[in-house]
């Protein structure tokens, strides 16, 4: 998934709308990740469940991302 130009990124973790992180990303640079991908995010690693955006209409808005993460816990680490 690409969007080019200017965006809103909003991570959210483990499906919690009470623990997001909101990126405003003016010059278009942050890329977006598939469902599937493992990004670094505050010091861990996550999974992308999947990302959804929502496209602006014509009136100003800059489209939004939302990227929905799940804890990325290495199979070593995972309880039996």
């Amino acid at each position: 998934m690409e969007v080019l130009g200017p965006k809103e990124v909003i991570y959210r973790y483990d499906g919690n709308p009470d623990n997001e992180e909101i990126l405003i990303d003016i010059a278009g640079t942050i890329p977006i990740p598939a469902a599937e991908d493992v990004i670094m995010r505050r010091g861990r690693t996550w999974k992308v469940a999947y990302a959804d955006v929502e496209r602006a209409a014509n009136d100003g808005h800059v489209p939004v991302v939302s990227v929905f993460l799940v804890e990325n816990i290495p199979a070593s680490k995972r309880a039996a």
